[in-house]
Protein backbone atom coordinates (compact mmCIF):
# COMPACT_ATOMS: atom_id res chain seq x y z
CA UNK A 1 0.00 0.00 0.00
CA UNK A 2 1.48 3.36 -0.97
CA UNK A 3 1.25 4.77 2.54
CA UNK A 4 2.61 8.26 3.26
CA UNK A 5 2.58 10.14 6.88
CA UNK A 6 2.55 13.44 8.13
CA UNK A 7 3.62 15.79 11.37
CA UNK A 8 1.08 18.19 11.88
CA UNK A 9 1.45 21.49 14.27
CA UNK A 10 -1.79 21.73 15.83
CA UNK A 11 -3.30 25.13 17.37
CA UNK A 12 -5.94 25.74 19.11
CA UNK A 13 -6.86 22.21 20.81
CA UNK A 14 -7.49 22.70 24.97
CA UNK A 15 -8.25 18.73 26.30
CA UNK A 16 -8.63 15.36 25.40
CA UNK A 17 -11.98 15.96 24.02
CA UNK A 18 -10.14 18.13 21.17
CA UNK A 19 -8.14 14.89 20.31
CA UNK A 20 -11.31 12.98 19.93
CA UNK A 21 -12.82 15.54 17.90
CA UNK A 22 -9.77 15.87 15.08
CA UNK A 23 -9.72 12.29 14.85
CA UNK A 24 -12.82 11.03 14.49
CA UNK A 25 -12.91 13.93 11.47
CA UNK A 26 -9.56 12.53 10.40
CA UNK A 27 -10.81 9.00 10.12
CA UNK A 28 -14.25 9.80 8.39
CA UNK A 29 -11.38 11.26 5.13
CA UNK A 30 -11.17 8.21 2.80
CA UNK A 31 -7.90 6.80 2.60
CA UNK A 32 -7.04 7.83 6.10
CA UNK A 33 -5.39 4.86 7.74
CA UNK A 34 -4.31 6.69 11.43
CA UNK A 35 -5.12 9.53 13.27
CA UNK A 36 -2.77 10.07 16.50
CA UNK A 37 -3.38 13.60 18.48
CA UNK A 38 -1.54 15.06 21.49
CA UNK A 39 -3.26 17.93 22.40
CA UNK A 40 -0.77 18.94 25.41
CA UNK A 41 1.83 19.11 22.41
CA UNK A 42 -0.10 20.36 20.24
CA UNK A 43 0.77 17.80 17.58
CA UNK A 44 -0.74 14.98 14.92
CA UNK A 45 0.31 12.38 13.03
CA UNK A 46 -1.51 11.60 10.70
CA UNK A 47 -0.75 8.18 7.82
CA UNK A 48 -2.82 7.99 5.06
CA UNK A 49 -3.10 5.98 1.59
CA UNK A 50 -1.51 8.13 -1.66
CA UNK A 51 -3.83 6.10 -3.76
CA UNK A 52 -7.02 6.70 -2.02
CA UNK A 53 -6.30 10.42 -0.85
CA UNK A 54 -5.18 11.87 -3.45
CA UNK A 55 -4.99 15.63 -1.81
CA UNK A 56 -3.16 15.99 1.07
CA UNK A 57 -4.81 19.24 1.55
CA UNK A 58 -8.42 17.77 2.28
CA UNK A 59 -6.26 16.67 5.56
CA UNK A 60 -5.87 20.03 6.34
CA UNK A 61 -9.29 21.58 5.39
CA UNK A 62 -10.82 18.81 7.40
CA UNK A 63 -8.77 20.16 10.36
CA UNK A 64 -9.61 24.02 9.72
CA UNK A 65 -13.60 22.81 9.79
CA UNK A 66 -13.60 21.38 13.02
CA UNK A 67 -12.40 24.54 14.63
CA UNK A 68 -8.69 24.14 14.68
CA UNK A 69 -5.30 24.94 12.43
CA UNK A 70 -2.84 22.93 11.09
CA UNK A 71 0.46 23.46 9.29
CA UNK A 72 3.18 20.51 8.37
CA UNK A 73 5.90 19.90 10.30
CA UNK A 74 7.42 17.54 8.52
CA UNK A 75 6.18 15.14 5.59
CA UNK A 76 7.67 10.96 5.60
CA UNK A 77 6.77 9.19 2.00
CA UNK A 78 6.80 5.46 2.84
CA UNK A 79 6.47 4.82 -0.98
CA UNK A 80 8.85 4.81 -4.15
CA UNK A 81 8.98 8.23 -6.24
CA UNK A 82 6.90 6.57 -8.76
CA UNK A 83 3.78 6.30 -6.65
CA UNK A 84 2.63 10.00 -7.16
CA UNK A 85 2.82 9.46 -10.69
CA UNK A 86 0.89 6.03 -10.69
CA UNK A 87 -1.63 7.15 -8.33
CA UNK A 88 -2.44 10.37 -10.86
CA UNK A 89 -3.39 7.35 -13.37
CA UNK A 90 -5.30 5.43 -10.81
CA UNK A 91 -7.69 8.02 -9.89
CA UNK A 92 -10.67 7.94 -11.68
CA UNK A 93 -10.58 4.17 -10.81
CA UNK A 94 -10.44 4.94 -7.19
CA UNK A 95 -12.91 7.73 -6.80
CA UNK A 96 -15.64 5.77 -7.97
CA UNK A 97 -15.05 3.23 -5.46
CA UNK A 98 -15.15 4.89 -2.59
CA UNK A 99 -19.21 5.59 -2.67
CA UNK A 100 -20.63 8.08 -1.39
CA UNK A 101 -22.81 7.00 1.67
CA UNK A 102 -26.00 8.57 3.99
CA UNK A 103 -23.27 9.36 6.89
CA UNK A 104 -22.77 13.13 7.57
CA UNK A 105 -20.81 15.04 9.57
CA UNK A 106 -22.18 18.04 11.79
CA UNK A 107 -20.82 20.58 13.43
CA UNK A 108 -23.19 21.86 16.81
CA UNK A 109 -22.78 25.20 18.84
CA UNK A 110 -23.96 23.83 22.27
CA UNK A 111 -24.78 26.29 25.10
CA UNK A 112 -25.98 25.95 28.98
CA UNK A 113 -22.86 23.51 29.95
CA UNK A 114 -21.21 24.69 32.91
CA UNK A 115 -18.48 21.25 33.54
CA UNK A 116 -17.21 18.49 31.63
CA UNK A 117 -20.04 16.16 33.12
CA UNK A 118 -22.21 18.03 31.00
CA UNK A 119 -20.23 17.06 27.85
CA UNK A 120 -20.26 13.51 29.10
CA UNK A 121 -24.46 13.81 29.75
CA UNK A 122 -25.21 15.51 26.02
CA UNK A 123 -22.53 12.99 24.68
CA UNK A 124 -24.67 10.42 25.58
CA UNK A 125 -28.01 12.02 24.55
CA UNK A 126 -26.59 12.23 21.18
CA UNK A 127 -24.92 8.43 21.27
CA UNK A 128 -28.67 7.11 22.14
CA UNK A 129 -30.15 9.01 18.72
CA UNK A 130 -30.89 6.09 16.52
CA UNK A 131 -28.36 6.27 13.49
CA UNK A 132 -25.53 8.25 15.44
CA UNK A 133 -22.11 6.74 14.44
CA UNK A 134 -20.26 8.64 16.77
CA UNK A 135 -20.35 11.80 18.88
CA UNK A 136 -17.93 13.61 20.26
CA UNK A 137 -18.41 16.99 22.87
CA UNK A 138 -15.38 19.61 23.09
CA UNK A 139 -16.66 21.21 26.80
CA UNK A 140 -14.06 24.04 26.21
CA UNK A 141 -15.02 24.85 22.63
CA UNK A 142 -19.02 24.50 23.12
CA UNK A 143 -19.01 22.22 20.55
CA UNK A 144 -19.97 18.28 19.29
CA UNK A 145 -19.02 16.82 16.43
CA UNK A 146 -21.42 13.93 15.03
CA UNK A 147 -21.71 12.00 13.05
CA UNK A 148 -25.08 10.08 11.78
CA UNK A 149 -27.32 8.05 9.25
CA UNK A 150 -29.70 10.52 7.18
CA UNK A 151 -31.33 7.45 6.86
CA UNK A 152 -32.69 7.12 10.35
CA UNK A 153 -32.15 10.15 11.90
CA UNK A 154 -32.46 14.15 10.98
CA UNK A 155 -30.49 17.33 12.09
CA UNK A 156 -33.63 18.24 14.28
CA UNK A 157 -33.81 14.99 16.21
CA UNK A 158 -30.14 15.79 17.25
CA UNK A 159 -30.83 19.17 18.37
CA UNK A 160 -33.93 17.88 20.04
CA UNK A 161 -32.16 15.13 22.01
CA UNK A 162 -29.19 17.72 23.16
CA UNK A 163 -32.87 20.30 24.14
CA UNK A 164 -34.11 17.34 26.28
CA UNK A 165 -31.15 16.89 28.08
CA UNK A 166 -31.32 20.28 29.77
CA UNK A 167 -29.42 21.94 26.95
CA UNK A 168 -29.06 23.97 23.85
CA UNK A 169 -27.65 23.18 20.25
CA UNK A 170 -27.55 24.84 17.10
CA UNK A 171 -25.80 24.19 13.56
CA UNK A 172 -22.21 26.02 13.77
CA UNK A 173 -21.92 28.72 11.37
CA UNK A 174 -19.31 27.75 8.80
CA UNK A 175 -19.36 31.45 7.24
CA UNK A 176 -18.89 33.67 10.48
CA UNK A 177 -15.35 32.41 11.71
CA UNK A 178 -16.11 34.73 14.60
CA UNK A 179 -20.03 34.00 15.42
CA UNK A 180 -18.47 31.35 18.20
CA UNK A 181 -16.67 34.26 20.10
CA UNK A 182 -19.53 36.34 19.37
CA UNK A 183 -22.22 33.86 21.01
CA UNK A 184 -19.64 33.57 23.94
CA UNK A 185 -19.29 37.24 24.47
CA UNK A 186 -22.63 37.52 24.81
CA UNK A 187 -23.39 34.65 27.18
CA UNK A 188 -20.67 36.22 29.60
CA UNK A 189 -22.27 39.81 29.58
CA UNK A 190 -25.31 37.94 29.81
CA UNK A 191 -23.84 36.11 33.49
CA UNK A 192 -22.13 39.57 34.44
CA UNK A 193 -25.52 41.30 34.38
CA UNK A 194 -26.48 38.26 36.37
CA UNK A 195 -23.76 38.77 38.83
CA UNK A 196 -24.39 42.19 39.92
CA UNK A 197 -28.16 41.61 40.35
CA UNK A 198 -27.50 38.85 42.41
CA UNK A 199 -24.74 41.22 44.14
CA UNK A 200 -27.05 43.97 44.81
CA UNK A 201 -29.46 42.18 46.38
CA UNK A 202 -27.49 39.87 48.46
CA UNK A 203 -25.92 43.05 49.70
CA UNK A 204 -28.78 43.83 52.81
CA UNK A 205 -28.14 40.03 53.83
CA UNK A 206 -24.19 40.78 54.38
CA UNK A 207 -25.61 43.77 56.59
CA UNK A 208 -28.34 41.66 58.67
CA UNK A 209 -25.40 39.35 59.30
CA UNK A 210 -23.04 42.03 60.40
CA UNK A 211 -25.94 43.33 62.83
CA UNK A 212 -25.16 40.10 64.60
CA UNK A 213 -21.80 40.58 65.40
CA UNK A 214 -21.36 44.74 65.60
CA UNK A 215 -24.26 45.84 67.61
CA UNK A 216 -23.18 49.41 67.37
CA UNK A 217 -24.45 49.18 63.55
CA UNK A 218 -27.33 51.49 62.67
CA UNK A 219 -30.76 49.92 61.65
CA UNK A 220 -30.16 46.97 64.23
CA UNK A 221 -33.16 47.84 65.95
CA UNK A 222 -35.27 48.70 63.42
CA UNK A 223 -34.49 45.81 60.79
CA UNK A 224 -34.94 43.19 63.50
CA UNK A 225 -38.52 42.12 63.52
CA UNK A 226 -38.29 42.43 59.49
CA UNK A 227 -35.12 40.57 58.93
CA UNK A 228 -36.48 37.40 58.10
CA UNK A 229 -39.33 38.41 55.76
CA UNK A 230 -36.94 41.06 53.82
CA UNK A 231 -34.25 38.17 53.31
CA UNK A 232 -37.14 35.94 51.87
CA UNK A 233 -38.03 38.83 49.38
CA UNK A 234 -34.69 39.16 48.66
CA UNK A 235 -33.43 35.79 48.04
CA UNK A 236 -36.51 34.58 45.99
CA UNK A 237 -35.29 35.90 42.96
CA UNK A 238 -31.27 35.88 43.47
CA UNK A 239 -32.07 32.17 43.84
CA UNK A 240 -34.53 31.39 41.26
CA UNK A 241 -32.99 33.53 38.60
CA UNK A 242 -29.47 34.27 38.80
CA UNK A 243 -28.99 31.13 39.80
CA UNK A 244 -31.54 29.54 37.50
CA UNK A 245 -28.66 28.21 35.13
CA UNK A 246 -27.00 25.76 38.50
CA UNK A 247 -30.07 24.16 39.33
CA UNK A 248 -30.65 23.65 35.68
CA UNK A 249 -27.25 22.19 35.41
Amino acid sequence: MPEKQLKLRITGMHCTACEKLISADLKEVPGVTEAVINHTEGSGLVKFDSAILTDEREIFRTIEKGGYHAEEMDKMPMSHDHVPEKKKNEQPIVEPSAVPDVNRRVNLSLGGMHCASCASIIERSLKKVPGVKSANVNFAAEKALVVFDESQSTLQTLIESVKKAGYTAEIASEKDPAAENKKRQLVIAKNFHKFLFAAVLSVPMLYFMLLDFFKWLPGGDFFAPYVGIISLILTIPVQFYAGAGFYKG
